[in-house]
C-alpha cells in the first residue's frame, strides 16, 4: 500500500453561478461570482474542510494576471496575497477574519468576449481553524478592497484518494 496523503487537488469541472440572493454581506452584485470549485455542482455553498486545499475559479477580477504564478513558501509560510489578489475566510460571530494562504493563481483568456470572459483560478488553503459555521464564507479582494465572495458550507472532512497505477517494464 502507498501512504495516503493529507492534501488533495480539486479539479474544476463544474461551471455555475452563485444566484443573486446569496449575496454576502460587504460585497456587490457586480462582484466575483463562482465559476466551479468542486467535482461536482452541490449548491450555491461549496463544502470545505479544515486544512483543505482547494482551486477555486471565479469571474468578474479586474485585476490581469499576466502568466500563472505558483507560490513559493518563505520562512514566515504561504504568502496571503498573489499579483494583489487575496481571500480571507470569514466566520464566526462577530466575525473573526483569517488571510488564506495562496499557492497558485492563474487567469484563462475569453477569445471572444461576447461569449465569456475571462476566468481566474485561485488555489488556496483552509485553516484548520475552520468553523463548522453555516454562515462562512471566503471573501476575495483585489489591492485589499473586496470585489466578491464564495459560500462555504464547512464539514468535518473531504477525504479524497487519489490512485495511479503505474507499469513498469
Amino acid at each position: 500500500m502507498r501512504p495516503i496523503s493529507a492534501f488533495s487537488c480539486l479539479l474544476v469541472v463544474t461551471s455555475f453561478t452563485v444566484p443573486a440572493q446569496t449575496q454576502v454581506p460587504g460585497t456587490s452584485a457586480s462582484g466575483v461570482m463562482l465559476a466551479g470549485s468542486d467535482y461536482k455542482f452541490s449548491g450555491p455553498a461549496q463544502p470545505v474542510a479544515p486544512s483543505q486545499l482547494m482551486l477555486i475559479s471565479v469571474y468578474g477580477i479586474k485585476t490581469s494576471v499576466s502568466k500563472p504564478e505558483v507560490a513559493v513558501p518563505t520562512v514566515t509560510g504561504w504568502p496571503t496575497s498573489l499579483q494583489g489578489i487575496s481571500v480571507d475566510l470569514v466566520q464566526g460571530t462577530p466575525n473573526v477574519v483569517t488571510p488564506l494562504p495562496l499557492r497558485a493563481i492563474w487567469q484563462g483568456a475569453c477569445e471572444r468576449p461576447e461569449a465569456c470572459s475571462t476566468i481566474t483560478g485561485i488555489t488556496l488553503q483552509l485553516p484548520f481553524t475552520l468553523q463548522m459555521d453555516p454562515t462562512a464564507y471566503l471573501r476575495i479582494k483585489e489591492n485589499g478592497a473586496p470585489t466578491g465572495a464564495v459560500l462555504i458550507r464547512p464539514v468535518s472532512d473531504r477525504i479524497h484518494v487519489i490512485t495511479h497505477v503505474t507499469t513498469h517494464r
